[in-house]
């Protein structure tokens, strides 16, 4: 909570929070949309949404952009909660461009494009095409999805902690962007609830765990590698902050790597040398 700027703590567990949040969007929204990335805040969500909507007898529904340069272990995982039967599916998989970061000479993955030869092929519960005209760029492409819904009954579910920063602390807490709600924004009619935004790393590990709750095994190889929890990120192979993620691929997946290979430039070298300090100073 927020009062005059500060930090209020209750005498609630965060999960009691998340849980009587959630049940008030169910309250007011005929519509919720929970945008999913396969990592572990955004499981964490949904599954308390499903928790919420299987009490009502309503549905969820769940966005996911494929950006095609994904891990096999992602899909897996969005493949697992697109099935849920409470589940609506907006798994998109349509043509998009994605900035290439590990390559000077091809700075665009069209992942998807027409007559280009996949990484994988399309999933049938996916949305594979979109009549008429539509961004083909990520985040323009998820500002449109969001304004294809009714404001006045629609509310969006993110997976966003203010723990990881201070920008997204007062993003989130400066004003309520519904009645007194200070985890929630309204930017330009669409509004957002962050039901998680006060819970720690712990706090999401801990409940999965104690839910038994089914996550992407990308994180299992991560922590077995040694990587440093804030690097322990679910992200597209492209991404710029991916290039660690690059180096360890081959071990997490072999297939994946050779499919990104023969797909987009640039791979082997940004794998190559993506631990030298070279190449960031």
């Amino acid at each position: 909570m927020k009062e005059l700027g500060k930090k209020v703590y209750l005498s609630k567990d965060v999960l009691t929070a998340a849980r009587e949040r959630i049940s008030l969007v169910f309250d007011e929204f005929e519509n919720i949309v929970c945008s999913f990335s396969g990592g572990k805040d955004s499981t964490v969500m949904v599954h308390l949404a499903l928790e919420e909507a299987k009490k009502r007898n309503r549905k969820i529904n769940v966005f996911f952009l494929d950006q095609e340069a994904e891990y096999q272990a992602t899909i897996d995982h969005v493949e697992r909660i697109m099935s849920y039967e409470n589940v609506i599916p907006y798994w998109y998989q349509v043509p998009i461009y994605m900035t290439n970061s590990t390559s000077y000479e091809q700075d665009f993955l069209y992942a998807w494009g027409e007559g280009e030869k996949w990484i994988r092929d399309k999933h049938p519960l996916a949305i594979h095409s979109i009549d008429g005209d539509y961004p083909k760029r990520f985040y323009k492409f998820i500002d449109w999805f969001e304004k294809q819904w009714d404001t006045d009954t629609t509310c969006f579910l993110v997976g966003l902690r203010a723990e990881e920063s201070l920008n997204r602390f007062r993003a989130v807490v400066k004003n309520p962007g519904y009645k007194d709600w200070y985890y929630s924004t309204l930017t330009d009619g669409i509004l957002k609830v962050y039901p998680l935004y006060d819970w720690t790393f712990e706090d999401v590990w801990i409940y999965i765990a104690n839910n038994n709750v089914p996550y992407n095994k990308i994180y299992d190889f991560m922590y077995a590698s040694g990587f440093d929890i804030q690097e322990m990120r679910v992200s597209n192979l492209i991404h710029e902050q991916s290039f660690k993620s690059l180096v360890m691929l081959p071990y997490f997946e072999p297939d994946t790597y050779n499919k990104l290979m023969d797909r987009i430039g640039g791979i082997h070298v940004a794998a190559r040398y993506a631990n030298e300090s070279t190449v960031f100073n």
